[in-house]
């Protein structure tokens, strides 16, 4: 099943997956794959239809009757203002002779993550994380286009009757959630990587140009 998911996305996802063993404790080792997050994410900020009416810079907004905080796209919240801060200080910290006249710009990163059956009865499940920016206005951030699978969650190596008793003992109900956590560990370690490039990646936005992006997980 896995196969058949890597074989129908590859063209989308910057390449063939990386595949990473990894070791838990208690449980089997497993193959988990993950696609290239930076050629995904690049494929995103050239798309000149997401990018139109792309958001760039913290825009709070006020309800000019009642003067309060009014919500609406993600940089009018708290979070981006942090984040442009952020990206700011980065900037001020680079070297003068790095420093090129461009835009240094936030690029928060969501991720969705919920298995899904890939049988007609309803036993074998995968459960794909799925990546998108917040950039891409809140309209077109619900289409399929605007996300990408960032890496595929196997389904855990033991049994119903291991799990069950794993969960029913105080000295390995913890040994799920370590898989678990190990999994994403594994998939998000590359866009954990790009987080810390202190200069940020430079990339062409349509309707935008050139700039300096730096990425941050937003939310899951």
């Amino acid at each position: 099943v896995l196969i058949r998911m890597i074989k129908k996305y590859v063209h989308v996802s910057g390449g063939p997956p990386k595949s990473e063993i990894v070791h838990v404790p208690g449980h089997a080792p497993m193959h988990v794959y993950r696609f290239d997050f930076l050629k995904q994410v690049s494929r995103l900020l050239s798309d000149p239809d997401l990018m139109e009416d792309s958001l760039w810079g913290y825009n709070r907004q006020v309800d000019p009757v009642s003067g309060e905080r009014v919500y609406a796209e993600m940089n009018t919240g708290d979070f981006w203002q942090l984040g442009d801060e952020y990206v700011s200080n980065r900037a001020s910290r680079l070297d003068p002779s790095l420093r090129d006249g461009l835009p240094h710009q936030l690029c928060p990163v969501n991720l969705f993550i919920d298995s899904t059956l890939v049988d007609r009865i309803g036993r074998l499940k995968v459960e794909p994380v799925l990546c998108s920016i917040g950039n891409i206005s809140g309209s077109k951030r619900s289409i399929a286009s605007s996300w990408f699978i960032l890496g595929l969650i196997p389904p855990n190596p033991k049994s119903s009757k291991e799990a069950e008793a794993d969960r029913k003992s105080v000295k390995t109900q913890h040994l799920q959630a370590r898989y678990y956590q190990s999994c994403i560990k594994s998939i998000i370690q590359d866009l954990l990587i790009a987080d810390k490039n202190e200069r940020g990646h430079k990339m062409f936005v349509p309707h935008h140009g050139f700039m300096w992006v730096h990425f941050k997980l937003s939310l899951i």
